[in-house]
């Protein structure tokens, strides 16, 4: 995310990328947000993995607050042994809600844009289609230079031509 971040902020290589700072900021919201139907565990800062300055009482919208990421074994193992099924459903869902969970809900994000349908892929075709017409761009325009350049050198030669007949003439005509 740090890497992201730096990326995607205002004057960095990837800072007209929309897309991109979208899919950060799902992220982001992911892991800082309470989950919907969660009835013990609301979010994951109730089972002890919490980002940097956001808890459940002080949300924090800095971008460093999701470069770092803390797991509180005891908080966690607490959870655990408080109820096994709601830290389960909070995670992965459970019953017909299998899926709804948090990583789950991160791994169809990550799914989603790694896949050969996502954003990654279909950047990388982007750009690949943006060089290769930038290539013929160039390639067409070195060919119409190459051809203007052969245009001149003959109209230079042809000038040089006249004027050396014309040099001559001149002598002839002083002699």
């Amino acid at each position: 995310m740090e890497n992201v971040d730096k990326a995607i902020a205002k004057g960095g290589s990837l800072s007209d990328q929309s897309t991109l700072k979208m899919i950060r900021n799902q992220l982001k919201n992911l892991m800082t947000s309470s989950v919907a139907g969660s009835t013990v565990f609301k979010n994951l800062d109730a089972i002890g993995i919490s980002v940097a300055a956001a808890t459940g009482s002080s949300v924090s919208t800095s971008n460093d607050a999701i470069v770092a990421m803390n797991f509180d074994k005891d908080k966690f193992t607490k959870a655990f042994n408080k109820d096994q099924s709601a830290l389960k459903a909070l995670l992965v869902g459970t019953g017909d809600n299998i899926g709804t969970g948090v990583l789950d809900q991160l791994e169809k994000i990550v799914n989603n844009n790694l896949g050969t349908t996502g954003y990654f892929s279909s950047a990388d075709k982007s750009f690949a289609n943006e060089i290769s017409r930038l290539n013929d761009k160039i390639s067409k325009a070195s060919k119409a230079a190459e051809r203007y350049k052969a245009q001149l050198e003959a109209k230079f030669k042809t000038m040089d031509i006249l004027i050396s007949k014309m040099n001559q003439q001149y002598s002839s005509f002083l002699n």
